[in-house]
């Protein structure tokens, strides 16, 4: 373990990871930051991993808004441990192309030296995305390639 973050200093980050302005953002990243958020690839591009505070900017700037115009990124929960920040986020977005609005929760653990964002692992509640993206509920039992499994599990 690093040395403690401060708590303005996670605040001041989560502000900036809020407004979604990569220039904002920026100077709380690391050089060699690794960001990685989980989930389906193929269906959410910005879902990945990235490395590089070049390649985090791209991510804020380009992905994400490809996608999703976010509205709504508020933190439910806040929790500091040393250098470590785990923050439970409430997020409403837009879907481009569609007019979607969606809702989800975000969890994201962040670690941090010298101020900065050395780390950034998050999870979202992607299935339930997904079915907010195609506009109704998914039955991975009737879905033909899932159905001989039938031990499907969603986070």
């Amino acid at each position: 373990m690093g040395e403690a973050v401060t708590p303005a200093t996670v605040h001041a980050f989560y502000q900036a990871l809020a407004s979604r302005d990569p220039v904002r953002l920026a100077p709380y990243l690391a050089d060699d930051v690794e960001w990685h958020m989980a989930g389906p690839v193929d269906l959410f591009v910005f879902c990945g991993y990235r490395r590089g505070k070049a390649a985090v900017v791209d991510y804020i700037g380009r992905l994400v808004p490809s996608m999703f115009s976010v509205r709504r990124f508020e933190p439910a929960e806040v929790v500091i441990d040393g250098d470590t920040a785990a923050l439970l986020n409430n997020v409403t977005s837009v879907q481009k192309g569609t007019g979607r609005i969606l809702t989800y929760q975000t969890a994201v653990f962040v670690v941090f030296r010298d101020g900065k964002v050395v780390s950034l692992k998050g999870v979202s509640d992607t299935f339930d995305m997904a079915e907010q993206v195609v506009g109704h509920r998914i039955d991975p039992y009737r879905e033909p390639r899932l159905a001989a499994q039938r031990d499907v599990i969603a986070l």
